[in-house]
């Protein structure tokens, strides 16, 4: 959804609402700020009519001239001492929103669909988030620190300069009011022109990303100088609007600094006319030079932070709009059915599925896997067997039918407490950035250390976590990925899974990337760990589920047939010629051995 620039900038304001008292105090502190930036340069005036010569003689108030003084000097110190201060908790303020907004953001985006990230990947999401924090933290940070008092010292120049002296007033007064309609006309243009470049810069970053990821395929294929063409060529495809759209923001603030420039001349020009006909005193010149003075630097702030924010007005659009997809998968709360713990009996009644492209992944699927049973699910790649598996964990809602674990439809039952009694490990499995032993026992941190050790045995990864161990300080207090072989991967998800001891457990291709002699020990650590659990089993390789109480054929989408292991190979039906098909390749494998031609 595109926001305009209102919009998105009234919500900015809006996230300061926490600490709205901190935000109205730094407003009031940049008021005085301003106040006072204009009260310095009247009293410098005022000091310098008092030891200006009258009539050719210099006839100085002393008492006066101290006064006014003091009054100059102390003034200044409070400034300094303001400002300081409003820089402090500026800062302050616009960390601890930017932590606050890392935070919610992060909690929102891990409660989003699987489904989101399958159209946004999430590194994408992950530098949508490093972008718009750091360009929160910069906006909030140079608002507070000098642009609130500059606007605010724009909108009370002119009551204040009028009281002063009208006459010398006018040119501040004309400045100000070209350079407000100069960026309100301006503004569309602007944000018109920035939309596009934004959108050719994002281009520009998919790719690096793209190509980041997957350097490993680019070096394989030496397709480095090809891939570097076509970003040069995004890159030139952004400059053609960026270019213009430079050129455009240094006009403006060439025009702006020509106008102020122009003031402080007709400043001078006036104020000579009128001290010669005694309408203005040379203190007064000099005070409306100074406001001058200021007054351009001030017109430059603005004019930066103004150009800036729009600059990055889509940026945190981008953010915003993630934080407004809904995360709510119709999820119930805590009063409904909430079971503490599951005992695992799961009825998949006439369940479809259909993706938002409108491909089918599921149809009328019904089966039963009773507690202290191993169902496998056998098929083709694409038949949906991990569908399958993604719904029962709530990760996509069926189209049509129902779920139900104990009589209880998974609708009625809180996400939270399903996962906690599901453990499922993925094809791909997850290797977090810490140590061994966290990575062990993500999700379940309050198990003993003899625990976490028994699970990793059980999964026979155990050899490995110590020679990794020995390899790291001895704090092992580290943040950095263990350098695991796919195989290791996967004993380390199923340790993971066997330290939280779920009711349900869902393998899916828990051997694809492991050794036979590694193989053999991690079924017999099945054998051991699945006899008291509800096990589904997603596997390619037949010969790893022999022992499944019953196996479930899938073929595009659909249920072909189930039974034992033995019954589907008296059928001679599809799940028999899929177990022939395997065992002719692995003697077509072994022969190849044998001639050592592989």
């Amino acid at each position: 959804m595109i926001m305009t620039f209102r919009n998105v900038y009234k919500r900015v304001i809006l996230m300061l609402e926490p600490e709205h008292k901190l935000a109205l105090l730094l407003v009031l502190a940049n008021a005085g700020i301003a106040i006072l930036s204009l009260i310095e340069p009247l009293l410098l005036g005022k000091i310098i009519d008092i030891i200006s010569p009258d009539g050719g003689a210099i006839n100085i108030n002393y008492k006066y001239f101290t006064v006014m003084f003091a009054l100059w000097s102390i003034l200044g110190i409070i400034t300094i001492y303001m400002g300081v201060k409003i820089i402090l908790h500026s800062d302050q303020l616009s960390q601890r929103r930017r932590l606050a907004t890392i935070y919610d953001f992060t909690n929102h985006a891990l409660q989003l669909p699987i489904t989101y990230y399958e159209q946004n990947p999430s590194n994408k999401v992950y530098h949508t988030l490093l972008e718009g924090s750091l360009i929160l933290w910069n906006l909030w940070f140079s608002f507070f620190r000098e642009n609130c008092a500059s606007l605010i010292l724009l909108v009370i120049l002119s009551p204040i300069t009028i009281i002063m002296n009208w006459r010398l007033a006018i040119p501040l007064i004309l400045t100000v009011f070209f350079t407000y309609y100069a960026f309100a006309l301006s503004l569309l243009k602007a944000e018109r022109l920035q939309i596009s470049a934004d959108r050719k810069n994002s281009l520009i970053m998919d790719r690096v990303s793209d190509l980041l990821t997957n350097v490993k395929l680019v070096q394989a294929f030496d397709h480095t100088n090809s891939e570097m063409l076509q970003i040069k060529r995004r890159m030139s495809a952004f400059m053609d609007i960026q270019g213009p759209l430079l050129k455009f923001w240094s006009f403006i603030v060439m025009t702006n600094r020509g106008a102020s420039m122009g003031a402080m001349i007709l400043i001078f020009a006036i104020g000579i006319w009128l001290n010669h006909n005694q309408q203005a005193t040379i203190g007064e010149i000099v005070s409306f030079s100074a406001i001058a003075q200021i007054m351009m630097g001030r017109l430059d702030s603005v004019s930066i932070f103004i150009s800036t924010a729009i600059q990055q007005k889509q940026k945190i659009e981008n953010l915003f709009n993630i934080l407004d997809v809904d995360t709510n998968l119709n999820d119930v709360s805590n009063g409904s059915k909430d079971p503490i713990r599951l005992s695992g009996d799961i009825i998949f009644d006439n369940v479809s599925f259909e993706y938002p492209d409108g491909t089918i992944a599921l149809r009328k699927i019904s089966f039963r896997a009773r507690p202290r049973t191993i169902t496998a699910i056998v098929g083709k790649s694409g038949s949906g067997k991990t569908t399958l598996s993604n719904i029962l964990c709530k990760f996509y809602e069926p189209s049509s039918g129902k779920i139900s674990i104990d009589e209880i439809p998974i609708s009625e039952i809180p996400t939270s407490t399903l996962r906690a009694n599901i453990g499922i490990m993925f094809q791909d499995p997850s290797v977090l950035e810490r140590s061994f032993e966290d990575n062990v026992k993500f999700g379940s941190e309050t198990k003993s250390w003899s625990e976490i050790e028994n699970a990793m045995r059980l999964a026979s990864i155990y050899e490995v976590y110590e020679k990794y161990e020995s390899r790291i300080h001895p704090s092992g207090a580290v943040e950095i990925a263990p350098p695991l072989s796919g195989g290791e991967r996967q004993r380390l998800s199923l340790a993971r899974i066997l330290l939280k001891n779920p009711p349900i457990i869902i393998l899916d291709e828990p051997t694809s990337s492991i050794d036979s002699i590694t193989e053999r020990e991690i079924q017999e650590a099945l054998k051991r760990t699945l006899k008291d659990k509800t096990a589904i089993i997603i596997a390619h390789r037949l010969s790893t589920i022999k022992n499944a109480d019953q196996i479930i054929v899938m073929n595009e989408g659909s249920i072909v047939e189930t039974g034992t292991f033995d019954e589907l190979v008296k059928k001679g039906t599809y799940f028999s010629k899929l177990l022939k098909y395997q065992i002719t390749m692995s003697k077509s494998e072994k022969a190849l051995l044998d001639d050592n031609i592989i």
